[in-house]
């Protein structure tokens, strides 16, 4: 996986072929809920989960995991934002 990603972010094309960052939010929610109702730390999924959301807005919702690095390094003008 980490090597596929690293491709990606290589070429900066993400394809949600087999997972996007829509089908990873609600995951990410209940990943939050769960830790924090066990008493884990909530804050790097908190973080990982914003990421994910700001991805959605900058139109990479369909796009894989991987497309977050645009989030993470400011440059999602590809995407007309």
């Amino acid at each position: 996986m980490i090597t596929d990603y690293a491709q990606q972010i290589d070429k900066r094309r993400y394809p949600g072929d087999e997972e996007w960052l829509e089908l990873d939010a609600p995951l990410m929610d209940h990943l939050t809920q769960t830790a924090g109702q066990r008493g884990i730390d909530t804050r790097l999924p908190e973080l990982i989960s914003s990421l994910t959301r700001a991805g959605i807005s900058a139109g990479f919702g369909l796009e894989s995991f991987a497309s977050l690095i645009e989030i993470i390094h400011g440059s999602t003008d590809e995407h007309g934002t």
